[in-house]
């Protein structure tokens, strides 16, 4: 199995568009076709091809394209594929109200105890038969097996607590039949050594069992099932050590009770460490969810207060095109809040509160309209063609070297601004170091009647992998949409090439 963390980088990677010999391309686009399908098998699961139908479509799409790349040797445009696959999976199997898939079992507590009892009592059956209780106990066998296809039918009906029932009364009814078969076989055995010789081989099947309890921790886990069977192992000891027919009899009485004992010590210890598991999974579910609330809450909080510092009035605020998209963020972020979504209305409310910020100081800093007519100024000329499209090379420059140099300082924060995703440069960070970057533009169009440009440019990153010290290099494209608000350009979309 490949370590999660190689995993992961191999995605990663993927995405950047790494070159590099076939067989290491070959290799992490497999890892990330692994890591697709077993997304889309969750998806699947929790009925995303029905209630997800449109996300499951797109993954599919994507899925369809990375098996043409991976068919022609084009492991590396496969990768990207598989990764937008797994992406849209995930959307899909949240969008269908599930993120681990089925549960049933664990969420329906009769029925996971009728599970294990329905389990439990299948080697016991095959004991009892083995030891001829058809010849020697057949009431007793008869009368299990008459318990056993009473709990198949009753949990096939979902009766489960009569099913468990029924299953117990098996279990017991096999117990017997297999001790009672037992005991005839070595009463009517005149052969001591045979007599022995068939304990010894109990007495070994036993400390299998005890052996699989104390793997099972069950000394921790199932103390009280633990106890009787030390117990009962100690007693049958003390009856083998006798030697005589008499003591065997009695040891293999008491080492069946101990094998049951140690059966039952390791299905106990089984479900109260599952048990135990699934409530520390929910704890820190619980804790994840009052953190992503408590910065949800105190995202808003801020916001709330950058908005009351936008002192204009009402017909400047709805001129304000900073201000109206804060109103917009600021509601976004609230739906996102109410639907539980507490990591986007974070990132809402916190984009809200810079708009509002910006409006502030703009409003603020504005001369009234009154102010104007008392100082009868002429107002200037506007600027020239040349001027705006110089600014607007100087705001873009500045962009694209905030872009490069947030590279070279591990600004996970900037990069993220700029329209770029948060965890796949959070991995690429963590795997890295002594990044250098560098810049080629391919095209530039700036179209200052539309107030929008366009840029396409070539990020050429070179790095050392912290895991092998090796030096490595690679290229990233990007397309990115500008448009021109309140006199500023801003980065509003962007795109892989």
């Amino acid at each position: 199995m490949v370590p999660k963390l190689v995993l992961l980088w191999g995605l990663a990677i993927s995405v950047l568009g790494c070159s590099g010999g076939n067989s290491v391309d070959y290799t992490m686009a497999t890892d990330a076709r692994t890591e697709m399908e077993t997304i889309k098998s969750a998806a699947r699961e929790a009925g995303a091809p029905n209630q997800a139908a449109k996300l499951y479509s797109d993954a599919l799409s994507y899925e369809e394209r990375g098996d043409a790349e991976f068919a022609r040797g084009d492991y590396t445009a496969a990768r990207t594929n598989y990764i937008e696959a797994a992406g849209f999976y995930r959307q899909a199997r949240a969008a269908s109200g599930s993120q681990e898939g089925p549960v049933a079992e664990a969420e329906d507590p009769q029925r996971a105890a009728a599970t294990a009892a329905r389990t439990a009592i299948a080697p016991l059956r095959t004991e009892a038969e083995k030891a001829g209780a058809a010849n020697s106990a057949p009431d007793r066998l008869a009368r299990a097996r008459a318990a056993a296809d009473r709990g198949e039918r009753q949990f096939s009906a979902a009766e489960y607590d009569l099913a468990l029932s029924s299953f117990q009364e098996a279990a017991d009814g096999y117990r017997n039949a297999r001790n009672r078969a037992n005991q005839e076989r070595l009463e009517g055995e005149a052969d001591p050594a045979e007599v022995r010789g068939a304990v010894e081989q109990l007495r070994g099947e036993m400390l299998q069992a005890k052996t699989a309890a104390a793997q099972a921790q069950s000394v921790i886990w199932a103390t009280e099932e633990w106890q009787l069977a030390q117990d009962r192992e100690k007693e049958g000891n003390r009856g083998f050590q006798l030697g005589t027919k008499a003591g065997y009899l009695q040891a293999q009485s008491t080492y069946f009770q101990a094998l049951d004992a140690y059966r039952a010590a390791k299905e106990s210890a089984e479900a109260a460490l599952a048990a135990d598991r699934a409530a520390e999974a929910e704890a820190a579910r619980s804790e994840a969810t009052a953190r992503a609330t408590a910065t949800a809450n105190s995202a808003r909080t801020t916001m709330r207060e950058a908005k009351d510092r936008v002192l204009g009035t009402a017909a400047e605020k709805e001129g304000d095109a900073d201000y109206q998209s804060a109103v917009d963020k600021e509601r976004s972020g609230e739906s996102a809040f109410r639907s539980g979504e507490y990591a986007s209305a974070a990132r809402l409310f916190e984009a809200a509160t810079q708009l509002y910020e910006r409006s502030a100081q703009r409003i603020a800093t504005a001369p009234r309209a009154a102010e104007q007519a008392e100082a009868a100024v002429t107002p200037p000329a506007p600027p020239t063609e040349a001027a705006e499209r110089q600014k607007a090379e100087q705001a873009i420059g500045s962009l694209l070297d905030q872009f490069e140099s947030s590279f070279e300082n591990g600004n996970l924060e900037r990069i993220v601004s700029l329209r770029e995703e948060r965890a796949l440069w959070e991995e690429f960070f963590k795997n890295v170091k002594d990044i250098n970057a560098s810049i080629v533009v391919d095209r530039k169009d700036i179209l200052l009647a539309n107030k929008t440009a366009r840029i396409s440019f070539r990020a050429v990153l070179s790095y050392t992998v912290k895991l092998t010290k090796e030096k490595a290099k690679n290229t990233i494209a990007r397309d990115w949409d500008l448009e021109q608000v309140s006199g500023d350009w801003i980065l509003v979309g962007s795109r892989i090439k």
